[in-house]
């Protein structure tokens, strides 16, 4: 597990301005889609390196924002957090 200071990382992409925390909301979630497709659920794919990590990034930066984006909800975020801990395992367990 790598180390990211989660509630730091919100706060550095809540003060560049909304436009850019949605943005990187939008990115996160690409990760989630390469992770579980092309990417092979390597986490090195994911921003965060962390499939733990970059869920908790997601919702917490999502929870920060005052106006939610209409592409995304909250229980998306978590759904693809718990497929890419799922995938992990899967992945994991075939070695």
């Amino acid at each position: 597990m790598t180390s990211l200071d989660v509630d730091g990382t919100v706060q550095k992409f809540l003060s560049s301005g909304y436009g850019f925390a949605v943005g990187m909301l939008a990115r996160l979630v690409s990760d989630c889609e390469y992770f579980l497709g092309y990417g092979m659920c390597n986490e090195n794919v994911l921003w965060a390196k962390d499939v733990v990590l970059h869920t908790q990034l997601m919702v917490k930066l999502y929870d920060s924002l005052s106006v939610k984006p209409d592409f995304i909800t909250r229980s998306e975020l978590v759904a693809y957090g718990e497929k890419m801990k799922s995938a992990l395992r899967r992945k994991n367990n075939a070695c």
